[in-house]
């Protein structure tokens, strides 16, 4: 299955050396890859973005939370600067969603503590947006938690540690 998807306005202005559309190919389960949604871009620039270039791993919300957390800089820069800025979180997720359809059913045991270890989603803008991200994140994410002024955070519970808050988070381990 291919599919494209355009990127919005501003990633083409940021983006104007690369083809300004996503395919989307569904791979297989295939020689011990899981099945999953990759993003290649086309034309001169980048081609497999939006898969872990280190492991392959099919485009998740989990692998793009993972490296939005990479800040690149160069001489003279003054503070570094984010790998994929929001907008562009945005625009993958909206591809992705559009090219894998429904997510899958998550069942959840609830958990109301803040956890350590955790990659920031800033996508979701709401706690059912936040388990849907790690849900749709297959075995890469297994605990999700959200707060309304910290946003959602996304990762396994056996590489988490809970911590003491004063502040009530909103979340789920899968169950």
């Amino acid at each position: 299955m291919s599919r494209s998807c355009p990127l919005q306005k501003s990633h083409r202005e940021q983006a104007d050396a690369w083809d300004n559309s996503c395919r989307f190919d569904k791979t297989s389960g295939t020689a011990g890859k899981k099945e999953g949604v990759r993003i290649v871009k086309g034309g001169q620039g980048i081609q497999r973005l939006g898969t872990d270039l280190d492991t392959g791993e099919a485009l998740s919300p989990m692998v793009l939370a993972k490296q939005a957390e990479v800040r690149l800089s160069a001489p003279g820069d003054r503070a570094p600067k984010a790998f994929w800025s929001p907008d562009q979180l945005s625009s993958f997720y909206t591809c992705l969603v559009e090219a894998a359809g429904p997510p899958r059913r998550c069942d959840w045991h609830p958990v109301f503590e803040q956890y350590f270890g955790l990659s920031f989603w800033p996508v979701a803008r709401t706690p059912e947006d936040c388990a849907e991200a790690c849900c749709r994140s297959g075995d890469a994410c297994s605990l999700f938690q959200f707060h309304e002024e910290e946003g959602c955070w996304l990762g396994r519970r056996e590489e988490s540690q809970a911590i003491e808050s004063e502040k009530r988070w909103y979340g789920g381990v899968k169950i």
